[in-house]
């Protein structure tokens, strides 16, 4: 038996390969590509092959009409986006509560047009659920101020 043990010993001491990946192979000279997170902008390229719908709203609209019209949204601080978001609201839609989205005179779905925007779901539902109990104006800032202290955005 003791001849085994040392058999045994003898190989694992032998044995100089290590288990797992190897620490420099070839997979890490590929660049890997930035993990886009939650408050990134899609980029331009991007949004306009984006499959917003079965209608691919946004492949019709040229690229300089989507970065013009992001790049105006952007520019507002977080209240007037609000406001502008909540008066878009109000001057188009219809009585049945159908909005129309509309970039650069083409109408596009919602996600389209949130997208286009950089405007999260969750605020755009935080201001659309205000629209339908009719609150004016003055809600913005209790939204953004909210949003901020509690660090949601």
């Amino acid at each position: 038996m003791d001849v085994e043990l040392n058999d045994l010993l003898s190989m694992s001491e032998n044995k100089t390969e290590k288990r797992g990946r190897p620490v420099h192979s070839e997979t890490d000279n590929i660049p890997t590509l930035k993990k886009r997170t939650k408050n990134d902008l899609m980029p331009i390229e991007v949004l306009n092959a984006y499959l917003c719908c079965m209608f691919v709203c946004l492949a019709s609209i040229p690229s300089e009409v989507l970065n013009s019209a992001r790049t105006e949204f952007q520019k507002l601080n977080m209240t007037a986006r609000a406001t502008w978001v909540l008066q878009w609201l109000q001057t188009h839609t219809r009585p049945d509560n159908k909005t129309v989205y509309i970039i650069g005179g083409k109408e596009v779905c919602q996600k389209a047009w949130l997208m286009c925007l950089g405007l999260p779901t969750s605020t755009f539902y935080s201001i659309w659920s205000k629209f339908l109990g009719n609150v004016n104006l003055d809600f913005c800032s209790a939204i953004f101020k909210s949003k901020i202290i509690d660090g949601s955005q």
